[in-house]
């Protein structure tokens, strides 16, 4: 599979071939999208065990015009690079090795309690979805969805009023609404 991202097309690991798009491509615009948080770009952590989904979700934000501060392989080294860069959000992969992205996500929430955390994984399902947020992820994104959404979410959780949803498939759940001063 391919995933293009406004220059050349770039090979994807099977992880991502749930993203939808015509002909199971995702395209996005070179430019940011008139929703891009300003004036200061927002820093984004990006978490995911796959080196090339990790570079094509790090492109989408930065093509989004999201600032990507760091990127970590598991849960420890998730921990340590938020530590180290203090991100305005994190989004972060469920199955990893050494620690997953549940249990990063508990620990993340004690260090920062404020960045949102947005599980984004092909492991969505309901169980997933109501323990990710009981300790305290703000949104579950499915892989199976589109990229642009995991993007959207992002802008949605970083504006000075949100609410928070969940999506899993086609269907989408209301599960708090949350008052943040934009930063």
């Amino acid at each position: 599979m391919f995933l293009y991202l406004g220059g050349l097309p770039m090979k994807t690991s099977p992880s991502l071939q749930g993203l939808r798009g015509s002909s199971r491509h995702a395209s996005i615009n070179a430019r940011p999208s008139s929703t891009t948080i300003s004036p200061a770009r927002k820093r984004v952590l990006i978490v995911d065990d796959n080196p090339l989904v990790r570079k094509a979700v790090c492109s989408l934000f930065t093509l989004d015009g999201f600032s990507v501060c760091g990127e970590a392989g598991d849960g420890v080294q998730a921990i340590e690079e938020a530590r180290q860069t203090r991100p305005d959000l994190i989004v972060l992969d469920f199955s990893m090795p050494v620690m997953d992205g549940i249990r990063a996500a508990k620990a993340l929430k004690q260090i920062m309690p404020d960045v949102p955390v947005v599980l984004f994984t092909a492991h969505a399902n309901s169980a997933l979805e109501k323990h990710a947020l009981a300790v305290g992820i703000a949104a579950v994104i499915s892989k199976q969805e589109q990229a642009s959404d995991l993007v959207a979410k992002a802008h949605d959780l970083l504006s000075a009023n949100c609410e928070v949803e969940t999506r899993i498939s086609d269907r989408l759940y209301s599960v708090t609404s949350c008052q943040r001063q934009a930063k």
